[in-house]
C-alpha cells in the first residue's frame, strides 16, 4: 500500500505541488496492482518471436529535400523562419 508520506516524498523530489494526495495514492496503487497482474501472467518461458531482415531488404536511404523548406527565408542568425502558430 502506498502511503501519503511516500507520495509527499516523491512529489518533493520531483518538485511537484500535489494538493489531492488521496487521488495520487489511488492512481499509484492501481498502477502497482496492474504491475502485479502483469508479473503473475507467467510468460517467462515464452519464446520471443523475431523476424530476421537483411540490409538488402530495407529501403534505400535517399535524401529528398522538402519544397517548403526551400521557400522559407533565413533570418540573420541562419535559422529558418516559420509562420507563427495560433
Amino acid at each position: 500500500m502506498v502511503s501519503k508520506d511516500e507520495i509527499t516524498q516523491v512529489a518533493s523530489m520531483m518538485r511537484l505541488d500535489i494538493s489531492d494526495k488521496d487521488d495520487y495514492i489511488k492512481k499509484v496503487q492501481d498502477m502497482l496492482d496492474y504491475f502485479d497482474t502483469l508479473d503473475s501472467a507467467g510468460v517467462e518461458d515464452e519464446t520471443i518471436m523475431t523476424q530476421h531482415i537483411t540490409l538488402s531488404q530495407l529501403r534505400p536511404d535517399i535524401h529528398t529535400p522538402h519544397d517548403t523548406i526551400k521557400l522559407k527565408s533565413e533570418n540573420e542568425r541562419g535559422y529558418l523562419k516559420a509562420p507563427r502558430l495560433g
